[in-house]
């Protein structure tokens, strides 16, 4: 969903390369881990402040319209392992969203104490050539010790999951409101390297939902599923309508 309003493709080293070439030779599994805020937090904030204030830039390409026509006429809730907050962007209510690895619109202590807190207002200097921040980097309004964003990052024993577990919750509640109808889960771009998504739609296919596989390279999935080898965009302008 991302990709097609413009946002970056990290899938593989070359498409990570591609959106920051002064990181080649390093990982997006490299770069995505909590170790850089204690280590080296110009290159973290970098990293991530960059795409703070892109996330915040982008405009929610039109598929997401459709999308929310659908979800006028039928109760709805956005389940994402996106982190760019493009589902609220688009006028999906928040307490109807579950971002299961968090979000960089809110920010947490790099020491993964105290609470969670919202990014907005918050700017981020970075040399965009170097991937590297420079002046103030964010810290905590109330105690002033160091900030990263609330986001889970691999090998990350310290996010906050607070945030993302009400929103699980409110999920799980929305579900039990749903007992005794069809379900449809339209599952879009998840792929298998972290296969999170696609684990709960294939979940809640087992116990009955239909679940509508969208993606361009990895459409297969357990008997009943239906495949659209397609970008998201493209499949949902393609299938339109309420």
């Amino acid at each position: 969903m991302g990709v097609d309003s413009g946002l970056p493709d990290f899938r593989g080293d070359e498409g990570f390369w591609r959106a920051y070439p002064a990181l080649r030779g390093r990982s997006f599994e490299d770069m995505a881990n909590p170790r850089w805020f204690v280590e080296d937090p110009p290159t973290a904030w970098g990293f991530y402040g960059h795409r703070l204030h892109l996330y915040r830039d982008t405009v929610p390409h039109d598929g997401f319209a459709v999308l929310r026509a659908w979800a006028a006429h039928r109760p709805t809730f956005v389940v994402t392992s996106n982190v760019d907050g493009q589902f609220q962007a688009a006028g999906f209510p928040a307490d109807a969203v579950w971002e299961v690895h968090g979000s960089i619109h809110h920010l947490q202590r790099v020491d993964g104490r105290g609470a969670i807190w919202s990014a907005a207002g918050v700017s981020v200097a970075v040399d965009t050539a170097a991937v590297r921040a420079f002046g103030a980097l964010p810290v905590c309004p109330q105690t002033g010790a160091p900030a990263r964003p609330n986001v889970l990052m691999f090998g990350d024993l310290r996010w906050v999951s607070s945030r993302s577990d009400a929103q699980e919750s409110a999920f799980t509640a929305f579900l039990h409101a749903q007992a005794g109808r069809r379900i449809a889960v339209v599952e879009l771009g998840a792929g298998t390297a972290i296969p999170t998504i696609r684990a709960i739609g294939e979940d809640l296919a087992s116990g009955g939902a239909t679940l509508i596989r969208i993606n361009p390279r990895e459409p297969a999935g357990p008997p009943g599923t239906v495949r659209l080898a397609s970008g998201a965009r493209a499949a949902l302008q393609a299938i339109g309508g309420p």
